[in-house]
């Protein structure tokens, strides 16, 4: 597919010349929200096909797999002006996934190679279902203009937040320059607030999935002392509705902040909502391990 340079209404060059301006990669005929449906429907249903993915190769012709090196990994957000070109061109983010990366990697693999999980979504859901995705590494742009962010992100057709090495109980870890943990608070309050019937589902992955229990949390606390300082509302003259919600506001505060934490070896590692380790602490074991994946091989009887 032929890339387009990308420029604004001054003809001031925005992004990668090499972005694609058509979703979709593999299929000739492009992609869309109905037809990376379809395809995803094909592949999880295919039990006879010997390989149920296609052939066209997504590795550059170098071997490379990596963003902002080669298609189909070029749509990568890299300053105010991506975000901006990016809002102009609907057909783009409402055609793809979004993945946020909190982190600059996951991990190291056993060659000593930084893991970069946002790569393995980015392959599964291009070579599954012929699927663009967008790339917001807020670790090295931080988190922008959010007012502009979420929507475009909401109205992608999914939201990936991916892991990453801290953990949201200790904010000493969160060493980005660019991206703190509050940053990464605020980004991710404000898409919980932005979910609706029609926004786009988001997945919270490792860190990004203590980031969303956390922020819950937050914004509970925060529901909670709105409410009571409100004196009165709007059509409620006797003041019976505002006492009713007060009354449940009283409760939910009263167990937030007495509530203990305690883990199965009987430590009480948590007192009270507003405890740093409330929502988010160090498992007692490692949740995480070596798993073989197997060839499935359907029965001929069926």
């Amino acid at each position: 597919m032929t890339a387009t340079p990308l420029v604004n209404p001054d003809n001031q060059q925005l992004s990668d010349p090499n972005w694609r301006l058509t979703p979709g990669y593999i299929e000739d005929s492009g992609s869309d929200v109905e037809s990376v449906h379809i395809l995803l429907g094909r592949f999880l249903t295919d039990r006879d096909s010997a390989d149920p993915l296609p052939e066209k190769e997504l590795f550059s012709p170098d071997g490379k797999f990596e963003w902002r090196y080669a298609q189909p990994l070029e749509k990568t957000i890299t300053s105010e002006s991506d975000l901006n070109f990016l809002a102009q061109q609907p057909n783009l983010f409402r055609n793809a996934i979004t993945i946020i990366e909190p982190w600059e990697h996951v991990g190291n693999n056993d060659y000593g190679e930084e893991v970069r999980a946002s790569k393995n979504v980015a392959f599964m859901a291009q070579k599954i279902a012929d699927c663009d995705s967008i790339l917001f590494p807020v670790w090295s742009t931080g988190t922008l203009d959010l007012e502009k962010v979420i929507p475009i992100i909401s109205s992608s057709m999914a939201v990936v937040l991916e892991g990453g090495h801290p953990s949201v109980h200790n904010a000493e870890e969160w060493t980005q320059p660019n991206c703190s943990r509050d940053d990464m608070f605020a980004l991710v309050e404000k898409l919980l607030l932005s979910r609706s019937p029609r926004s786009a589902p988001a997945i919270f992955i490792c860190v990004s999935h203590q980031l969303a229990a956390e922020c819950h949390i937050r914004l509970l606390r925060k529901a909670v002392q709105e409410v009571l300082s409100v004196e009165t509302l709007k059509r409620d003259k006797e003041g019976e509705a505002l006492a009713s919600l007060k009354l449940a506001c009283e409760k939910i505060k009263s167990v937030g902040e007495n509530l203990k934490i305690e883990k199965r070896d009987g430590r009480i590692v948590a007192q009270g909502w507003h405890d740093d380790n409330f929502a988010v602490v160090l498992n007692e074991e490692k949740e995480v391990g070596d798993r073989v994946l197997l060839p499935y091989t359907r029965c001929s009887s069926f």
